[in-house]
């Protein structure tokens, strides 16, 4: 009885960090600003935020995303872009959206579509990565566009993002610290050769 109790211990132990592993996203204040600065924001239709401005229009969740570490990447954002887009007119166009861990704001994301000379739209994430400390760690959103294709036309893409976690300052100059005076020793034991 007292080994199943401490195997009992034991697994719970090992399983408490496994639960604490997750977070809880939202994605607000969606806006579309034009080429000409002016700006749209998002209002609520039916369970989705939407914003809408000329030939693009971004959708996400009203609803919180429970996201854990490792996992596949996921949503956050949909761009539809009109059918019967003119391409060009896309330049200069950016997209905005806020993103709350556990009910706090921990940053603005912003991309822009920009039109090549050789007539391709292509969608730049300024900020692709979010970087916050929560689970009592340091963590890293970051954000991509999928597909991501060279050019883009009529369709839609969503804005996806992966959580991961990121070294501490505190680790990286320990780290930094420890290979300085492993680099000191060596230099020192070859100079006394």
């Amino acid at each position: 009885m007292k080994r199943l109790s401490v195997l009992c211990l034991l697994l719970f132990t090992l399983a408490i960090p496994a639960l604490a592993d997750s977070i809880t996203l939202k994605f607000t204040g969606l806006s579309i600003t034009n080429p000409g600065g002016q700006t749209t924001t998002g209002s609520v239709m039916g369970t989705d935020l939407v914003a809408s401005s000329g030939p693009l229009m971004l959708k996400t969740p009203t609803s919180s995303l429970t996201v854990s570490l490792g996992q596949n990447p996921f949503d956050t954002v949909w761009l539809f872009i009109a059918p019967n887009t003119p391409i060009a007119s896309l330049n200069g166009y950016q997209l905005s959206f806020g993103t709350e861990v556990n009910g706090k704001l921990v940053g603005t994301v912003t991309a822009t579509l920009s039109v090549r000379s050789d007539g391709i739209a292509v969608a730049t994430i300024l900020n692709p990565a979010l970087v916050f400390q929560g689970l009592d760690r340091y963590l890293q959103l970051s954000f991509f566009i999928t597909p991501n294709p060279l050019g883009i036309g009529p369709g839609n893409y969503d804005v996806q993002a992966r959580l991961s976690e990121v070294p501490e300052p505190q680790t990286l100059g320990l780290l930094s610290l420890g290979l300085l005076t492993g680099a000191s020793y060596l230099r020192r034991r070859r100079q006394l050769r």
